[in-house]
């Protein structure tokens, strides 16, 4: 109970206990009410939470308008006062007389953007002429790319003569389902074919293939285009190095065997006499 509503109610008992009542008019009571509001309680001001893909505007809202006077701070800046870099969101604080608190959302340079949204909670203090103050607590939230969000890189791989190697996308998300993958030049892929390689890559899981059928060293780029279920795409390289086949050498050749000397034989007949 306020302040003046717990005085009215007091003189109006001590009055009765005394055998007179008092009338108080409405206007009075009302009037002892109103002075005991603040303007904290007359603005009221609030925040909707703020998305960049469904939300319009980040402003803090007033039923009306602002009263001359307010100010506005922006509270846990962490550059420059009015700045503040957290969980991969970089947004700033201002405050002009047609839009009195508002802030400029974007992702910082370094931002590990999530699937889920990177969200920051804003907070701003509000000092009334009156000297009353509060704060308002804003929610805000950046929902990247999917091309931002799910980037593939392909590790390099060697190619054995007249073999195939299989290489895979990896990435720090699995691949999301409606990504499509494929050549982003089949002149490229055509031209690579000609010099003895042969390549296939799969639509959905992005496996790529190769296959070199030439005995010379060779080395072969592929760019694979992905295209991502909100419109946006992306490009990976994969990087395969073929050798030559392992050639074993020739055996020296080897003297046929001699064969072994046999011992002469005694040819004598022995001698006679006369």
């Amino acid at each position: 109970m306020k302040k003046t509503t717990r005085a009215l109610t007091l003189l109006t008992a001590v009055s009765l206990t005394f055998g007179s009542a008092i009338t108080i008019a409405p206007s009075m009571a009302n009037a002892a009410e109103a002075q005991e509001q603040t303007m904290v309680d007359l603005y009221q001001p609030y925040f909707n939470d703020w998305d960049n893909i469904t939300a319009n505007g980040t402003g803090i809202k007033f039923d009306k308008p602002v009263p001359e006077g307010t100010t506005f701070s922006f509270l846990d800046g962490n550059i420059n006062n009015n700045l503040r870099s957290d969980n991969g969101i970089l947004y700033s604080f201002h405050s002009t007389k047609t839009h009195p608190a508002y802030f400029v959302v974007g992702f910082s340079g370094s931002a590990n953007i999530l699937p889920g949204g990177n969200t920051s909670i804003a907070r701003v203090a509000i000092q009334y002429p009156d000297g009353s103050s509060e704060i308002i607590t804003a929610k805000l939230t950046m929902f990247g790319k999917d091309a931002q969000i799910y980037s593939f890189d392909y590790p390099n791989a060697t190619v054995g003569f007249e073999n195939t190697v299989t290489v895979l996308p990896s990435g720090k998300y699995d691949v999301p389902e409606g990504i499509t993958f494929s050549f982003l030049s089949q002149e490229d892929v055509a031209s690579l074919e000609n010099s003895g390689w042969t390549f296939s890559v799969d639509a959905s899981s992005g496996q790529v293939k190769a296959t070199y059928s030439l005995t010379t060293p060779s080395a072969a780029e592929v760019a694979i285009s992905i295209q991502y279920p909100d419109g946006t795409h992306g490009i990976a390289y994969v990087q395969f190095n073929a050798e030559a086949p392992k050639v074993e050498p020739t055996p020296e050749p080897q003297p046929e065997p001699q064969p072994e000397p046999q011992p002469a034989k005694d040819r004598s007949f022995g001698s006679s006499s006369s």
